[in-house]
């Protein structure tokens, strides 16, 4: 009989500018986790000039099965291991890519999936991120422009890949509005109530780590609460 897996891969979706680095962040900071930010990786290549990475950031485009396996099972390879956490920022991003994680889960006994959607409208998105677009943050897809078509583009494709992974791994939705610290509230919320079933576990001492998050930032801040903002794709 195979032992229960130990390790926890925690999905970050939503749309651009819900909060998913952010927490992504948070949560890998305070129980000594990874993040995975392919998103990140992506626009890195597409600003040293790689062609085919630019063209995915300008167009909203998913980054293709072959290439998101590479990456993906070559980052696995470096940071699963008994009670890791593996938080994935923005990923997968389709259904093609929920395939593609769910071949590398099968591969490694140790690994378990647990989803989180971070819910905000399409008009909140494009507010934060026509923000950011207005404040230091130049990013090769930050004309005003194109974040309409990215946020347009991949709101139906992330209910399709939201609605693949609940066929296979527990999803919990959170309301992203508010500050960090009440998001991750309703995260820890959510996350105890999922029925786990088959073997799965909650993520060690989750209560703990959410918890110390929440309190780090709500001591850390004195003036009035603010919306989660994020930094990835």
């Amino acid at each position: 009989m195979l032992a229960p897996p130990t390790a926890t891969i925690i999905a970050m979706l939503g749309l651009p500018g819900s909060g998913k680095t952010t927490c992504a962040r948070l949560l890998a900071n305070d129980c000594a986790g990874a993040v995975f930010e392919a998103g990140r990786l992506l626009r890195e290549r597409a600003e040293g000039g790689d062609r085919a990475a630019r063209e995915l950031v300008l167009t909203a485009s998913p980054i293709p099965r072959q290439e998101f396996h590479q990456m993906l099972d070559a980052w696995l390879r470096v940071h699963s291991r008994n009670g890791q956490w593996l938080l994935l920022d923005g990923a997968p991003r389709s259904i093609e890519q929920v395939e593609v994680l769910h071949e590398l889960v099968l591969d490694r006994a140790v690994l378990q999936v647990l989803g989180i959607v971070l819910e905000v409208s399409r008009d909140v998105a494009i507010e934060r991120l026509t923000d950011r677009a207005a404040g230091a943050d130049r990013r090769v897809d930050g004309a005003q422009q194109l974040i309409r078509a990215r946020v347009e583009r991949q709101a139906p494709t992330l209910r399709a890949t939201v609605g693949r992974m609940r066929e296979i791994w527990p999803v919990a939705e959170v309301d992203a509005l508010g500050s960090q610290a009440s998001v991750l509230v309703r995260i820890e919320q959510e996350v105890v109530a999922l029925p786990l079933e088959n073997g799965l576990q909650r993520p060690d001492g989750i209560e703990t780590n959410l918890g110390t998050a929440i309190g780090k930032l709500r001591q850390n801040r004195e003036q009035p609460e603010t919306r989660t903002e994020e930094q990835g794709a």
